[in-house]
């Protein structure tokens, strides 16, 4: 998927954005972050299903587009900031704190807008990787999450400090450790905001293999284990 690609690069060395949205109107790709304005990147660090980048937003109002894949952002500012969303034809300007985050699901049509420079941190998973989290074999569109807007999840902020310490101290773990990472991180997000479309047989009994390798590996991180796995497997037990 285009999103999942690797480090594009300008002449003068500055990274252009990774993640790219797509424009309704045109149907041409974008980077949803201009040159210059990422802070760090999992690009080209090959991932499994996921990429995480931290940006540096200018004030803007961004034309209608969509994402073709799940993507979460979270407000990383050290302040509040204004936030604003076209609904039903109508804006809609509300409040985010640091620390929450807007979900939307593939393919949903977004046409934000914020009055102030602000930073944030942006999570797209691969919808081909979250529906095998769920099912071996299950068709990508048969899951779609319920739209979020400025809402703050602790386990959410946990996975994200695990993702950027991987960043910040070049994997140490390895990439199992990180790929079981982006698996927990989607069995969270299913978890709590997954929609039936008509119908996602979430993970229940036995586990897949994607869910097994999760748990084998996260087990043997006593962090991991205690803060960011553990109410996924109370839940089953």
């Amino acid at each position: 998927m285009n999103q999942l690609r690797p480090v594009d690069r300008n002449s003068d060395g500055k990274q252009a954005g990774e993640i790219t949205l797509v424009d309704v109107a045109t149907g041409k790709p974008f980077p949803i972050a201009r040159t210059g304005s990422i802070s760090w990147t999992s690009a080209a660090r090959g991932w499994l299903g996921i990429m995480v980048e931290a940006h540096r937003h200018e004030p803007q109002e961004m034309p209608a587009h969509y994402l073709d894949a799940h993507g979460l952002m979270i407000c990383a500012s050290r302040g509040p900031i204004i936030f604003g969303w076209k609904e039903n034809g109508r804006w809609r300007d509300r409040v985010m704190n640091p620390g929450e985050f807007h979900l939307i699901t593939r393919g949903e049509i977004s046409a934000p807008r914020w009055p102030q420079a602000f930073d944030a941190v942006t999570l797209a998973l691969d919808p081909r990787f979250v529906a095998d989290v769920v099912k071996d074999g299950l068709p990508a569109e048969r899951v779609e999450f319920a739209p979020q807007r400025a809402v703050f999840d602790a386990t959410i902020a946990r996975y994200y400090q695990a993702f950027r310490c991987e960043l910040a101290t070049d994997s140490p773990n390895g990439l199992l450790y990180v790929d079981s990472l982006a698996i927990g991180f989607t069995l969270n997000l299913l978890s709590k905001y997954a929609v039936a479309k008509p119908k996602i047989p979430l993970p229940r009994g036995k586990l897949n293999s994607f869910s097994c390798a999760a748990l084998w590996i996260l087990s043997s991180h006593t962090w991991t284990r205690i803060f960011l796995w553990s109410p996924w497997r109370n839940k089953r037990t």
